[in-house]
Parts: C-alpha cells; sequence; structure tokens
C-alpha cells in the first residue's frame, strides 16, 4: 500500500527495515532499495517497567535487560493512512568472557493492530513486527565492561 501511495513497486522479497527512527525498503539481497518519506511514515515508542539482569564474575560479564514497549507506526499517505499500535518486547543482550571482546544482541517481537483509510474506504489493519540485530565489538585496554554501542531497532 505503501509503495503504491508512494509511486514505485517493490523489488521481489522486499523489506521494510527502520534505522535511527528512518524506514527503509531493502531489496532481497538486504542493500537499500529507497527510504520511505519520514513526514510520511514515522514511529513513537511509549515504554514501560524494565527487567535488568547484571551477571559480573572474573571472568564473564552478561547484561540482559527486557521492556515491555507499545510502539505505533503511522503513515499519512495521498491516498493510504493508519495507524498500527504494535505491544511487544525489546530484548538487549550484551555479554562477554573476557575484558574486551563483546557481543551485542537487541530484538524486538510484537503483535499489532489498528485503523486507517485506503482509497477512501475504512480498514482494519492487523500484523506482527519483528527485527534483530547482533553485533561484535571491542573495548579499548581499561574500557568500561559493557559499554553499548548506538543500537538501531
Amino acid at each position: 500500500m505503501i509503495a503504491t501511495d508512494e509511486g514505485f513497486t517493490l523489488p521481489p522479497n522486499a523489506k521494510l527495515w527502520l534505522a535511527s527512527d528512518v524506514f527503509y525498503i531493502f531489496r532481497q539481497d538486504n542493500t537499500i532499495f529507497t527510504n520511505v518519506n519520514s513526514g510520511l511514515l514515522n514511529i513513537t515508542y511509549m515504554t514501560n517497567v524494565m527487567d535488568y539482569r547484571l551477571f559480573i564474575t572474573t571472568k564473564r560479564y552478561v547484561s540482559n535487560l527486557t521492556e515491555p514497549t507499545t510502539a505505533i507506526i503511522a503513515y499519512n499517505g495521498s491516498s493510504v493512512s493508519f495507524s498500527l499500535n504494535c505491544y511487544g518486547k525489546v530484548k538487549f543482550y550484551n555479554a562477554t568472557d573476557d575484558s574486551t571482546n563483546y557481543i551485542l544482541s537487541t530484538s524486538y517481537s510484537g503483535l499489532g493492530f489498528g485503523s486507517g483509510i485506503c482509497a477512501g474506504q475504512n480498514m482494519v489493519i492487523t500484523g506482527s513486527v519483528a527485527g534483530e540485530q547482533t553485533q561484535r565489538y571491542k573495548t579499548e585496554s581499561g574500557g568500561n565492561a559493557g559499554e553499548f554501542p548506538p543500537v538501531y531497532y
């Protein structure tokens, strides 16, 4: 619906990707096809109570954060508009077995429900949202254990 409203045709197996509050459309090979006008498609986060756990020994560091989150994805184009209210969980996992080599994993999964208008007709929109990112990083000697690099949803 968004592609038609924006005047382009999606490539086969396209994916909608969100990074730094900008929506991108990726090709099947994960290269950027285009971005979606942020004035038309945007996201708003509302967070709830966090569950945080930290485990530190001389040889291991593990940080887990689980946060129930409500996200509203809204699109307001020329022939389509909708608001998808998603409820899910954001999970951050940051760990190391030594003092410099870390792995950070971020994921979100949730379900959505909302309403909208398409070509002048009311519609009900449902769906699911899921995403995951994993990266490895290294701190400088004497760096703080568990420092988070920038996280993208």
